[in-house]
């Protein structure tokens, strides 16, 4: 999957294989960027003045999964409930297999 738009806060995911996230103010998600990028999956784009987008993250260790709530502690609030307000994220769901996977649907506003 390619991808994709870029809107007028900056935002654009371009191939979830090689994970990468361009973003105006690069440094904010450079650190993700480098160490989770194959945890990015681009799921919705909408119109051009939409305020931000939705994408999901694929977890396997719950440590990365803190970390990078940590990292967008700026713009993302982790809920157990899907939120309808900005920036924040929801768990989809968790596998407990031989390592269990944290699933998170985050929804990035780029008012901030």
């Amino acid at each position: 999957m390619k991808v994709i738009r870029k809107h007028h806060c900056g935002f654009a995911f371009i191939d979830h294989d090689s994970g990468y996230l361009e973003n105006q103010d690069i440094q904010v998600l450079e650190e993700i960027m480098t160490t989770y990028k194959k945890g990015y999956y681009q799921i919705d784009f909408n119109d051009e003045d939409v305020s931000g987008y939705m994408f999901d993250l694929y977890f396997s260790h719950y440590d990365q999964f803190k970390a990078v709530q940590n990292e967008l502690k700026e713009t993302v609030v982790l809920n157990e409930h899907y939120p309808h307000l900005s920036a924040d994220a929801t768990i989809l769901g968790i596998d407990k297999g031989d390592g269990f996977k944290r699933i998170v649907r985050t929804y990035l506003d780029c008012r901030f």
